[in-house]
């Protein structure tokens, strides 16, 4: 057979559940350089094989991968409806025209540049887990990792990243039953202590606005590794402050943070993928540089 095939491997989760499905084929736009993909999926005792035939190379391999992932989370999704299962799936490899096989680790590089800290293992060292401010920092992290594996809904993960750490018990006024003055207070109690202007979390949280409406918004990569990043800084800042027995940080110590990290709309407006998509490709570690458009209406 004439062209380039590429096999795409992974799982469904968990693989306990023993998923199969019929063989499928499908077309889909990647929204990239790729444009259209076909191809055939298939579901075997939760083991996931997808197979394109193409008459040229895949240029954004990352790109491709977290549609084709995006897909079968979809068709597993249904699935799980069906039998009322919790299941995710992961795409792990390319197989057919790598060699040795390209093994996909969902990676933002802009985080490099907030510095390595030990500040959130650190506190797991030194509380009871089962603390309330141990439940808040767990469920921010845990969506700080949905918004890594999840490029297309990463915006509303990091807001209910933030917005977890928003309920820290310190954060909260005395209760009057009004309860939208005490959300206001929390907000205020939670850039106060950790030293964050109101400016920085507000393209996050109006981008999140979409994405809670039920909108179908695909943010750029620049929007993607702002969002992570301003993430990042907030739970290590909330890790620091738990770990100085939650007292307000000292300026000095944590400068303000004031300046939102996000493109401005005029900056970033595509609607469509064009060829300036890539991905940078690192000892097999893919991180896209480009998702599928960006709608701020």
């Amino acid at each position: 057979m004439n062209g380039y095939q590429y096999v795409f491997v992974g799982h469904v989760l968990p693989a306990a559940a023993n998923v199969t499905f019929p063989l499928r084929e499908f077309n889909i736009d990647t929204g990239s350089v790729d444009g259209c993909i076909s191809g055939t999926m298939d579901v075997t005792h939760s083991d996931i094989t997808i197979k394109l035939q193409r008459t040229e190379p895949i240029r954004d391999l990352a790109m491709v991968k977290d549609r084709l992932q995006r897909m079968a989370l979809i068709t597993t999704a249904a699935y799980g409806f069906s039998y009322g299962l919790g299941l995710d799936v992961e795409i792990t490899k390319e197989i057919g025209q790598s060699s040795p096989p390209f093994v996909f680790v969902k990676s933002c590089t802009e985080i490099a540049s907030c510095g390595n800290s030990d500040e959130v293992s650190l506190y797991w060292n030194l509380t009871d887990e089962f603390s309330p401010s141990s439940r808040v920092l767990r469920l921010a992290l845990i969506n700080y990792m949905r918004a890594l594996r999840d490029p297309e809904e990463a915006i509303m993960f990091c807001f209910r990243a933030i917005d977890a750490i928003r309920h820290e018990p310190t954060f909260a006024p005395p209760k009057d039953g009004k309860k939208d003055k005490e959300k206001a207070e929390m907000w205020t109690n939670l850039r106060t202590a950790l030293n964050c202007d109101e400016s920085y979390f507000s393209d996050l949280t109006d981008l999140a606005k979409h994405h809670r409406h039920g909108e179908q918004v695909i943010p750029s990569h620049q929007m993607y590794a702002a969002g992570v990043k301003t993430v990042h800084n907030v739970i290590q800042r909330y890790a620091e402050y738990l770990n100085r027995g939650k007292v307000p940080l000292s300026l000095d110590d944590f400068p303000q943070l004031t300046m939102s990290e996000f493109p401005s709309d005029e900056s970033d407006t595509n609607t469509t993928a064009s060829s300036s998509v890539s991905s940078t490709s690192v000892t097999n570690v893919t991180v896209s540089n480009a998702f599928l458009d960006k709608r701020t209406d």
